[in-house]
C-alpha cells in the first residue's frame, strides 16, 4: 500500500541538523504524540530561532496510460486527449495540436508520442513512447498525482485508451524538493 512521508529535519542556532524523527520516534498509529512533539519542536524554534527543513517522500510510482493506434480505423478529426489537451489527426496538420495520420499502426503510435513529446503544455508534465502501435504515456516526477492526468479518445476503434487516466504501479519513491523554513527567534 503506498504511503506519504513528511521528513523534517530541525536546525537550532550552534547545532547541526537533526532529523525529528530520529529525535522523537514514534509510530504512523500514534498521530496525536507525534503532532504534539512537532508542535513542542516548532514553539522552540519560534523562540530559539533556527531553520525547519521539510520533504516529503511519496511511496508512489510514475503513474501510466496507454494509448493503442489502430491505423485503418483513424480519420481526419478524430481527437486523442492527454490532462487538458486535444490533439486532433489531420490530413495535413498545421500546429502542434494537430497529428498527421501516418500509413500504419506503428507510424501513427510514433506521430503521437511525437506530438505529445513536442507539445508546449504536454512535455511540461508527461512523456510518451512508442513500441509498435502503443504508446505508453507517463507522469513526469508526478508520483501518485499522475492519476489525475485522464485520457480519451474520441474513436476507440482508432485509438483505444488503457483507463480513463493515467495509473500507478506503486512501486517507487517519488521525493518532493526540500523546502526550508527559517526563523529568527524571539
Amino acid at each position: 500500500m503506498p504511503t506519504a512521508r513528511l521528513i523534517a529535519e530541525l536546525t537550532l542556532p550552534n547545532t547541526r541538523g537533526v532529523d525529528l524523527a530520529a529525535r522523537h520516534p514514534y509510530r504512523a498509529d500514534e498521530t496525536t504524540r507525534g503532532l504534539s512533539t512537532l508542535k513542542a519542536e516548532l514553539t522552540g524554534l519560534a523562540t530559539r530561532g533556527g531553520e525547519l527543513a521539510v520533504r516529503i517522500e511519496d511511496d508512489v510510482a510514475e503513474a501510466t496510460g496507454t494509448l493503442t493506434c489502430v491505423h485503418s480505423n483513424i480519420a481526419a478529426d478524430d481527437t486523442v486527449q492527454v490532462g487538458g489537451v486535444t490533439l486532433t489527426w489531420k490530413a495535413s496538420p498545421a500546429n502542434e495540436n494537430e497529428l498527421d495520420i501516418k500509413t500504419t499502426d506503428a507510424t501513427d503510435a510514433t506521430e503521437l508520442a511525437r506530438g505529445i513529446n513536442d507539445h508546449s503544455v504536454l512535455s511540461e508534465y508527461v512523456t510518451a513512447t512508442a513500441a509498435a502501435d502503443v504508446v505508453t504515456v507517463t507522469g513526469k516526477g508526478l508520483g501518485g498525482l499522475g492519476e489525475q492526468i485522464a485520457l480519451a479518445s474520441s474513436d476507440e476503434t482508432a485509438v483505444t485508451t488503457s483507463a480513463s487516466a493515467l495509473a500507478s504501479a506503486d512501486t517507487a519513491t517519488v521525493r518532493v524538493p526540500r523546502v526550508a523554513l527559517n526563523f529568527g527567534g524571539i
